[in-house]
Parts: C-alpha cells; sequence; structure tokens
C-alpha cells in the first residue's frame, strides 16, 4: 500500500483541509514578534514540498471511489482482511490493531473503520481488476507465478494429534471448528484456520508444494514442516491478470485526467 507514502499524503491533505476551512483564511495563521505566516505562504510550502504525493493521493481517492462503488466489496471479506493484519502482527484486538497503524505506520486514521474505508476497501476494490478466479482446467495453461491459492489450514505439534484431527475432518466434522480448537497457529485459529492468498514463496516449501497442487475443496493429508504439521484445506485460486501499475494506468487513462497547473504538468 506504500503506507509511507499514503501517510504523508493524507497528513498534508488534513493539513490543508485545515487550512482552507478555518477563519484565517487568506490572513495570517501564525503571528508573533518579528513572526508572521501568511495562509498563501504555508500553502505554497505545502504545495512544493508534499504537493505531488498530495495530488496524486487526492485524485487516486476520487477514482478509487468509483471502483469501490462498482466492486461492491463484501463485508465479510473485509473483516477477513483486518483480521490478516492481526495476525501478521501479532496482536488480537482493534484497539492493538489501530495503535500499530498509527505508532509504527504513521497512518492518520482515528479507528479501525476508517482503515477500513481508507485503506483495506479501496485495496480490495483494485484486488478485484488486477485478479480473476480460475477454473482447475484452466491451470494448465497458465504461468505459475501468477496464480494465488486461497487456503485454511490446521497446525498441531505433534504427529497424534495431527491424525486425530484429519480423521474428524474424513468423519465430516466442520473445519472451520476444528482449526478453531485445535490449531496453535492462533492468528488463523480465530478465523477458523483461513490464511487469505498467496502467491509462491510466500509459505515454507513442503506447504506450499502441497497446497497449489490441491484442487479447490480437496483437504490434504497430513504435511510436516519446522513448524509441525498442517492439515490444508484449498478454498480458491486465482489469476494475476494484471499489475497494479497497469490497472491504475488504466483508470487514470478513463478518467481523461487535464491538469491544469504548471508545476504537476508531468505527474499523470
Amino acid at each position: 500500500m506504500k503506507k509511507s507514502i499514503i501517510a504523508l499524503s493524507l497528513t498534508g491533505a488534513l493539513l490543508l483541509g485545515a487550512c482552507a476551512n478555518n477563519d484565517t483564511q487568506g490572513g495570517a495563521i501564525v503571528e508573533g514578534t518579528n513572526v508572521t505566516v501568511t495562509e498563501e505562504e504555508f500553502l505554497q510550502e505545502l504545495k512544493a514540498r508534499h504537493g505531488d504525493d498530495l495530488l496524486k493521493e487526492m485524485v487516486e481517492r476520487q477514482i478509487l471511489n468509483h471502483v469501490i462503488t462498482a466492486a461492491d466489496i463484501d463485508s465479510a471479506k473485509v473483516e477477513e482482511e483486518v483480521n490478516t493484519f492481526k495476525a501478521e502482527f501479532g496482536v488480537e484486538t482493534d484497539e492493538e490493531l489501530l495503535q500499530i497503524l498509527q505508532m509504527q505506520f504513521g497512518l492518520p486514521v482515528e479507528s479501525i473503520e476508517e482503515f477500513k474505508d481508507q485503506y483495506i476497501i479501496s485495496n480490495l476494490a483494485i484486488q478485484s481488476l488486477m485478479t480473476q478466479d480460475i477454473d482447475e482446467a484452466d491451470m494448465e495453461n497458465i504461468d505459475e507465478s501468477q496464480i494465488e491459492v486461497e487456503a485454511s489450514h490446521i497446525l498441531v505439534e505433534d504427529e497424534e494429534t495431527a491424525n486425530e484431527v484429519l480423521d474428524k475432518i474424513n468423519a465430516g466434522e466442520d473445519f472451520e471448528e476444528l482449526a478453531t480448537e485445535y490449531s496453535t497457529d492462533t492468528g488463523s485459529a480465530q478465523r477458523g484456520g483461513q490464511l487469505g492468498y498467496f502467491g509462491q514463496g510466500r509459505m515454507v516449501p513442503e506447504f506450499e508444494e502441497t497446497a497449489f497442487n490441491l484442487e479447490i475443496g480437496e483437504v490434504s493429508d497430513l504435511v510436516e514442516s519446522e513448524f509441525g504439521y498442517h492439515i490444508i484445506k484449498v478454498t480458491n485460486k486465482r489469476v494475476i491478470v494484471k499489475s497494479y501499475e497497469e490497472v491504475m494506468d488504466e483508470l487514470y487513462n478513463e478518467a481523461s485526467i487535464k491538469v491544469n497547473d504548471p508545476q504537476f504538468k508531468d505527474l499523470f
């Protein structure tokens, strides 16, 4: 998400918004002995220092608003992404995640709902344009580097427990419920074992080889790795058909961007 740039841009946007909506508009915003800073001077300095990032973010935000509306993002998918962030950062609550986003990444969000609206939903909307679902029959005609697998897993420490869980799955017990009960991967266990989508090189080799060779809906036998014993279930597969840059270039072209300020004539 290019967090540092976005954080800088949004912070600049908030500053500009604050200046444009107060009673000092057009006058001095700071005064003192031998000190005067006018709003115009302040805005010009912001424009000179952060104008490229800020303007691009503002334009991109308006473009993405239309993409988000068309994509009709499922709220359950948004929650899944939030939970993925929690698992990656090793936290359990919204408050803990919000603190990390604010303190470590400098994101100017005041709540997880704001984080969802400004980051997660737009990211999912772009992903919907970058990827498409694929059938198993199409797999042999697609470069493996373009494929992403959506999977869940149950991780346990010993083989005896792993076989016990696998027997329960084969007997028809619910995979998600068993993951919540048994999995030692606490992050994914909270989500019924869901790991989301991942591409090549994201998982340990033993896990990855099995996951990419399972069919959609299929559950693996025991897979041993350095972390213990995994039971893997593949829930979907998709192919990356466009890069982020290609998608954004198309959206900019569709928007027919015209830049009237010479300073930014080469920005888009």
